[in-house]
């Protein structure tokens, strides 16, 4: 989205220096012994129009983009203390699992030894009940 609206913003300042390109172009000053040109009135409020609204839209779109900047940042910033925290309860589920094993309590290292250990105990028992 920002991207696009990056994109918005390079057109609209490429048109608005286009329009006050030809605006210049179009007010010249008259050459000596030239009357000024009335007929380019409409046209120069026209084009003011138009400066006017590009302008707009520019300081629109800009401040859209520093917006999603702003939110980019605090979602980057939430993912960071998501991730501090799950490393935090790793940290304590380990040190649990020390204590634990100290105090001589069984403990699996992790949640696929307990499905490795849980397939064994099925196989023997299925062992068993063959003989």
């Amino acid at each position: 989205m920002i991207q696009t609206q990056q994109a918005d913003i390079e057109q609209l300042q490429a048109k608005l220096t286009n329009v006050k390109k030809d605006r210049q172009e179009e007010v010249r000053l008259p050459q000596l012994g030239e009357r000024p040109i009335l007929k380019l009135a409409p046209q120069r409020e026209s084009l003011n129009a138009q400066i006017t609204s590009l302008s707009e839209r520019l300081s629109e779109l800009s401040s859209e983009v520093e917006a999603e900047k702003e939110r980019k940042k605090e979602v980057e910033k939430e993912q960071e203390d998501l991730l501090v925290l799950l490393e935090e309860i790793n940290t304590k589920r380990r040190r649990d699992k020390e204590l634990m094993k100290g105090k001589g309590i069984e403990v699996s290292e992790d949640e696929a030894d307990d499905e490795d250990e849980e397939d064994e105990s099925e196989d023997e028992e299925d062992e068993e009940e063959e003989e």
